[in-house]
């Protein structure tokens, strides 16, 4: 009767323990359930041109079980962790993302505020705006402005020891503490979370999503308050949505028209500035746009947006202001666009600017530089790019050059910097140590005049 009864408790015991291990009822099972090595390949990313919002889970969705890995090879897996009675808040992150980058103080505010009582990680994903290799949200090299100001200059990862490169002079870079890991070969979370570049999910202890942001804590979405929602605290008054009632102006901070040389990134800077004391939700709509073949238009406020988006919107906080930086993609001819784009205050009516734009090429303006195709049997491709110390530039039937062949690199001002005799050698090494970091043009000139013009990017 003794070991019936310790049979019993010995078999409640397991089906407790089974229940509990079980309990959450994840929706299926996504990542890699060993460590990828650094040479393993990444999968192929899709295009993606849809709307954040309608991509991955929703509010009252059930979420997969998954498991990655951070930088030390130790991983996560999410019904391990929902074990410990916390929920999670896991935003994705793209350092290539500008949207991204500016909203990490946020997300080391949160860290701060709500460490002891949830749970809070960074999933690494797909570079958003990669140099060179296009863009996985539009198809287009779309590298940005703010990615070339701020040096974030890098290739999409052809393998995993490339992505986690990355995220290790991120961090170095950025100072995060916030834990990352990194998504698994086939991109499993970016697949099915996403494809998005920094949407958020708070997710109960259930594994059901509490709260999804498309873009993490971007107006009218406020993390602070969700997460105050879910643990069952006191809502500020700023969660209760208050009034957006307020006004705004729009100036710009440089002329309407702008010009660079063809092929070239034009960009023309704008300031709206909140003049009230309550908030203000701004409708932009590009109700005019007359652009030559080969060119596009973009706009970009919080968030850059791709050229066939015609409208989006910013909430700009009592006495704040909101940057706008209207973008002209151009093509290798001389040409003029235009584009005029109405700002209009959604809920004051008669509060409305509209601003023309206009975008010039001239070749003139550039001392030497030209964007070429190469349409000859002569090639020429620098390696590594991003280069960091020493580019090796591979020169494809260099027997075909005049003996006086040269390699010159200019700064994108138009100055020359460096110059190097290819004295008919298939490949030649340029020291570029002494470069600051940023986007040059490098140039193959024989007795014929320009043979190629390439763009080389510097990353020390």
């Amino acid at each position: 009767m003794h070991g019936v009864l310790q049979r019993s408790i010995l078999f409640l015991l397991l089906v407790t323990t089974t229940f509990q291990l079980h309990s959450q009822n994840l929706n299926g099972f996504i990542g890699t359930s060993t460590l990828p090595s650094d040479a393993d390949s990444i999968c192929p990313i899709p295009l993606y041109t849809g709307g954040y919002s309608n991509s991955g889970f929703f509010e009252g969705d059930t979420v997969p079980d998954f498991k990655f890995y951070d930088l030390n090879g130790d991983s996560i897996v999410l019904s391990e962790e929902l074990d410990n009675g916390k929920p999670k808040l896991i935003v994705t992150g793209s350092y290539t993302c500008p949207v991204y980058r500016n909203k990490l103080p946020d997300l080391q505010q949160v860290s701060s505020s709500y460490g002891n009582d949830i749970d809070i990680y960074i999933i690494y994903v797909v570079e958003a705006h990669p140099v060179i290799d296009v863009s996985p949200y539009s198809g287009t090299v779309w590298t940005t402005a703010q990615n070339q100001s701020d040096s974030v200059l890098y290739r999409q990862p052809k393998t995993y020891g490339e992505r986690k490169q990355i995220v290790s002079e991120m961090i170095n870079d950025m100072g995060i503490t916030v834990p990352i890991y990194i998504d698994g070969l086939c991109n499993e979370w970016w697949s099915n979370f996403g494809p998005a570049p920094n949407n958020a999910y708070l997710i109960d202890t259930n594994g059901v999503v509490f709260a999804k942001h498309p873009w993490f804590n971007k107006s009218p979405e406020n993390i602070f308050c969700d997460i105050d929602s879910l643990l069952g605290n006191p809502l500020g008054p700023t969660c209760s949505g208050g009034s957006t009632a307020g006004t705004f102006i729009f100036s710009l901070n440089e002329p309407q028209v702008k010009s660079d040389v063809p092929g070239s990134t034009i960009t023309i800077y704008g300031t709206l500035t909140n003049t009230s004391n309550e908030a203000a939700v701004v409708d932009i709509i590009r109700v005019v746009e007359d652009l030559p073949n080969g060119w596009t238009s973009a706009m970009c406020t919080d968030i850059c947006l791709p050229y066939w988006v015609d409208t989006t919107f910013v909430q700009i906080p009592a006495g704040g202001t909101q940057l706008y930086i209207m973008y002209f993609y151009t093509s290798a001819q001389e040409d003029t666009g235009r584009v005029r784009i109405l700002f209009k205050n959604r809920n004051v009516s008669g509060n409305n600017y509209s601003q023309n734009y206009m975008g010039i090429t001239d070749s003139s303006l550039s001392t030497g530089i030209n964007y070429v195709s190469n349409s000859n049997k002569i090639s020429i491709n620098a390696i590594p790019n991003p280069v960091n110390s020493i580019a090796n530039f591979n020169i494809l039937n260099a027997n075909l050059l005049s003996s006086d062949a040269k390699i010159c690199i200019y700064d994108i001002l138009g100055n020359r910097v460096k110059t190097i005799a290819c004295n008919n050698l298939e490949s030649v090494q340029i020291d570029v140590n002494d470069l600051a970091n940023g986007m040059y043009i490098y140039q193959l000139h024989d007795i014929s005049g320009l043979r190629i013009s390439e763009r080389l990017i510097v990353k020390h």
